[in-house]
């Protein structure tokens, strides 16, 4: 997915000048904490208890409208909770935002989000903080959500991010679906929307199935979805999905396989991870190594009914023409205007999240 040769000289600004257009403001925020496994972690000082705390460093590239081009380098300290804590799986997760959210979302990226009438496009290289859902933070004080400030993508390192940002595979067009109505009786109608949305639809029911599609010279399609029961794994390879034919398929399977650009996985556990020394793994990146372009995934057992619900409204957006990190979240908002008690539990949206580039 990346070209080594080019991991030296791979930067965000040169991210920012080759990539944007059409004076849209965008960022590109770089986070990392220690105790992640790739900077050591010191708590406590000698004589005294340690005390669990987090240090984030912080560096921020954007362009403003008329073109300038700014960076803020700076860290914070998020007392009280280690890394491990940042997970939407810790319980108390979701009453921590606002404390999260000022040590994640530097000052002036918050400034230059409430500044901004258009929606900030943000590029989060999150290294080892995956499983954030950077969506539901909180921004400033007006009480808005960085869903409603900005088109928000993740991606694992600068080198991918420009890997991802290639033009498009020429050739390839049309769906391959998996769609499991029975242990997920809430994706019917979903599978109704893509059906509508895309004639030119192949359904797939079964691992042979999938892996004749995807080992065949030409690329079957150019869209893949899946709304499927999945089954987390703590070291991201062996994350399962169960087929509606009861086969299942693992992310090392996806290892073998040629992906579309465009690969839609609206089931639970479908995460990208980091495992010990710093390696990461899972279902999205699989697909983001075997040629998907932008993944749209789950960082949590999310929501049935609720994601299903909001993915009916993703396949109409795309299949108009937005991009899928603009469909995703516009689909989100949508949802969410139909009732204001909604934005009350964000576990039951936020959970979606795009891997891909600035696009």
């Amino acid at each position: 997915m990346a070209d080594t040769r080019r991991h030296n000289d791979t930067t965000a600004a040169g991210l920012l000048a080759e990539h944007v257009t059409g004076g849209q403001p965008v960022a590109i925020l770089q986070l990392m904490a220690d105790g992640v496994g790739l900077l050591e972690r010191v708590e406590g000082t000698t004589g005294q208890p340690a005390v669990c705390s987090t240090v984030v460093y912080r560096r921020l590239k954007w362009t403003t409208g008329n073109g300038d081009l700014m960076e803020a380098t700076d860290r914070a300290v998020l007392d009280g909770l280690g890394p491990g804590d940042l997970s939407a799986d810790h319980p108390q997760f979701w009453s921590w935002l606002p404390q999260i959210a000022a040590v994640l979302l530097p000052p002036v990226l918050t400034d230059f989000l409430t500044s901004n009438e258009r929606p900030v496009r943000l590029l989060v290289i999150p290294t080892g903080l995956l499983s954030v859902p950077f969506d539901a933070l909180p921004v400033g004080d007006g009480g808005d959500t960085l869903l409603e400030r900005a088109v928000t993508a993740v991606c694992g390192s600068l080198t991918s991010a420009a890997a991802l940002a290639r033009p498009p595979h020429p050739g390839a067009r049309g769906t391959v679906a998996v769609y499991d109505t029975v242990r997920l009786r809430h994706a019917g109608g979903e599978l109704d929307a893509i059906t509508t949305a895309y004639t030119d639809l192949t359904p797939a029911h079964s691992w042979s199935e999938l892996h004749s599609l995807f080992t065949a010279p030409e690329r079957p399609a150019d869209i893949f979805a899946m709304a499927v029961h999945g089954v987390g794994h703590g070291e991201g390879w062996g994350q399962t999905k169960l087929m509606p034919d009861g086969s299942a398929v693992t992310a090392v399977d996806i290892l073998r396989w040629h992906m579309p650009e465009l690969c839609v996985l609206a089931s639970c556990h479908s995460d990208i991870r980091m495992r010990r020394g710093g390696e990461l793994a899972g279902y999205p990146l699989a697909m983001l190594l075997r040629g998907a372009r932008a993944v749209i995934g789950s960082l949590f057992a999310i929501d049935d009914q609720a994601t299903g619900q909001i993915m009916q409204r993703f396949w109409a957006l795309l299949a108009a023409g937005s991009p899928a990190p603009d469909a995703l979240r516009l689909a989100r908002l949508n949802w969410l205007a139909e009732d204001n008690e909604r934005w009350r539990l964000p576990a039951r949206w936020a959970g979606l999240i795009t891997y891909s580039c600035l696009r």
